[in-house]
């Protein structure tokens, strides 16, 4: 029988650095949240090294053990979205990638 399709989600944003810290633990809880609702998902928080022009970009990634499902990748962002509005700069930009 074969294995489980893996997919890996990347969603990347940015936030002020001033306000760096507080989105960093709305993203966690959001974080642990998705992990919850979706059992085998393993999820972690990147940021870049260095902030620009006073911004740090943040990065989620998401290993879902299989086929993403559209419900819980819905219900997943609109938590995100509310719960980081107050430190977003610009759009979350979502990337899905399978391996090959």
């Amino acid at each position: 029988m074969g294995q489980p399709s893996l997919h890996s989600v990347f969603v990347y944003y940015r936030v002020s650095e001033e306000h760096a810290a507080a989105a960093q633990a709305a993203a966690t809880q959001c974080l642990r949240a998705a992990m919850a609702d979706y059992p085998g998902l393993q999820a972690r928080l990147w940021r870049r090294p260095a902030a620009r022009h006073g911004q740090v970009t943040v990065m989620e990634v998401f290993e879902v053990p299989k086929a993403i499902d559209e419900r819980w990748a819905t219900a997943t962002e609109q938590r995100a979205l509310s719960a980081l509005a107050p430190w977003l700069i610009g759009e979350r930009h979502v990337e899905v990638f399978v391996p090959l």
